[in-house]
């Protein structure tokens, strides 16, 4: 473009752009740009150029290359965005990515088998923590809280792992003190077939829980770090409910539910 003043200071580029734009001024390289546009048009800051003489001066803005690239390893993912580590300014969101590479969404597939030979545990791992109350006339158990330590190397989402712990730890209560099937061995029938007479926790059965996560990523075990949760969350349960019965009132029951039959 060709321009009559003293200054110029803005630079104007059309989305989706991103690369490495030269700018000069009468002929001479003024500055060199990363510039960045998601939206329909944005403006980059170039230069200021003061002390021009008057009359026509031209301005040429070259695209020569793609965006300086960060390496993968400096990349932060958080909050649905990713930015670069240190820099939470240079970065976007999922949705602006997508939007300017044209796409509306995006896939990837790959498998991997660990390796063989190498003699490494791989598997989760977790220590579940109870403590009870137990009514010596009645012998009525109650769960008072419960704490779940995991260690399942990368925790992609927290608040999925946390849903899949905590969810698992109800499950295991049930388990543990009211979920039992009652058969006829006249004929094989379920007698408590129904939500009514099959006990399942409620809000009142759920104490105190709370799910802890062992900072660690596993790359021996799969190329994102993680292991799972799985049915890892609901097997130590019972165990640690059964464990503290016994460290209440001294007698080991060894089959569940834990009723009052059998703390009586």
């Amino acid at each position: 473009m060709s321009f009559n003043g003293t200054g110029v200071s803005w630079i104007g580029f059309r989305a989706p752009f991103a690369g490495i734009a030269n700018v000069y001024l009468d002929g001479a390289l003024a500055a060199t740009v990363d510039a960045y546009a998601t939206t329909e048009t944005v403006q980059a800051v170039v230069f200021t150029t003061g002390g021009l003489a008057s009359g026509p001066h031209t301005l040429v803005v070259e695209a020569t290359g793609t965006r300086n690239a960060a390496s993968a390893d400096d990349i932060v993912v958080q909050g649905g965005r990713l930015h670069v580590q240190g820099n939470p300014a240079r970065g976007e969101t999922y949705k602006s990515l997508l939007t300017r590479n044209n796409r509306d969404r995006l896939e990837a597939s790959t498998s991997f088998s660990p390796p063989r030979g190498e003699r490494r545990s791989i598997s989760a791992y977790s220590a579940v923590f109870a403590e009870v109350a137990v009514d010596s006339t009645l012998g009525l158990v109650r769960v008072r809280r419960m704490l779940s330590v995991y260690d399942a190397g990368r925790i992609i989402s927290p608040k999925l792992a946390d849903s899949q712990a905590l969810g698992g730890m109800v499950g295991g209560i049930g388990a543990a003190l009211l979920e039992h099937t009652v058969t006829d061995h006249r004929d094989g029938r379920i007698v408590n077939a129904d939500l009514a007479n099959y006990l399942v926790p409620v809000n009142a059965d759920v104490p105190d829980l709370k799910a802890i996560y062992l900072d660690g990523e596993d790359y021996h075990a799969d190329p994102l770090g993680v292991k799972g949760l799985a049915e890892l969350v609901i097997c130590g349960v019972a165990p640690a409910i059964g464990n503290a019965v016994f460290n209440a009132t001294g007698r080991r029951v060894r089959e569940l539910p834990i009723t009052a039959e059998s703390l009586l």
